[in-house]
């Protein structure tokens, strides 16, 4: 690294040059840094609320197909998608019961066949942060799914949890394939891959009033081009 940092030449990394600082000085110590980012590359404008603005700061609106929305939305609807993978799973049975949220739940668990993996995962967006028009054959090399679902005294799904570690290395491993990927510096190894979630309450009331500078909003189309 500090022959690179002498050379203001990185062949390996091809890091910035200017970025290329030398370590000259001991002591030096070594820190584990490990983060989450959630952010939008060359996406539209939005403010702290992800409310989507214009070039001048104000608000924008869309009119969408309701169809298309309850499907988005609904990839992040616990109880719709722990009864996706209820109703998609074999061999699904009560193994114990565990507290969730502060209450007693039913823990129910079984496996999603391999043959139907690449419609359930689209349908609950649990892979959405791998890509998008997966196949069914990329998931030729998987195993079925093993799935977990709380379920609470009113027998209402309230979590589910499904680990697809070994999925999504799969799925790395065929998308390497087909590309020829051999280099190990491109190749990713998966340590932990889990979707999820829980609920916290249900038919509760929700206030979903917009406020007036959203209903006064100028309307774009879907091309995001004013009306």
């Amino acid at each position: 690294y500090n022959e690179a940092c002498e050379a203001g030449f990185d062949a390996e990394f091809y890091k910035d040059p200017s970025m290329l600082l030398p370590l000259a000085e001991p002591p030096y110590y070594a820190l584990k840094l490990e983060c989450n980012r959630l952010s939008t590359l060359c996406g539209v404008m939005i403010d702290s609320d992800c409310k989507v603005l214009d070039e001048n700061g104000e608000w924008l609106k869309e009119v969408i197909d309701t169809e298309d929305f309850r499907v988005a939305a609904s990839q992040y609807d616990v109880m719709e998608n722990g009864s996706t993978f209820m109703s998609s799973a074999s061999n699904m049975q009560v193994t114990g019961t565990e507290t969730v949220n502060g209450r007693q739940v039913s823990v129910y668990e079984g496996t999603i066949p391999r043959a139907i993996l690449s419609d359930v995962l689209e349908i609950t967006g649990s892979t959405a942060l791998v890509g998008t028009n997966i196949g069914p054959a990329y998931y030729e090399g998987c195993e079925d799914l093993p799935v977990k679902i709380w379920v609470d005294e009113a027998d209402v799904i309230v979590g589910y949890e499904v680990d697809l570690t070994d999925t999504v290395q799969s799925l790395f491993n065929k998308l390497y394939e087909e590309n020829d990927i051999t280099d190990p510096s491109m190749v990713i190894q998966i340590e932990s891959y889990t979707a999820g979630g829980t609920v916290d309450d249900y038919n509760c009331d929700i206030d979903t009033s917009l406020p007036q500078e959203a209903l006064s909003a100028q309307e774009v189309n879907s091309e995001g081009e004013t009306k």
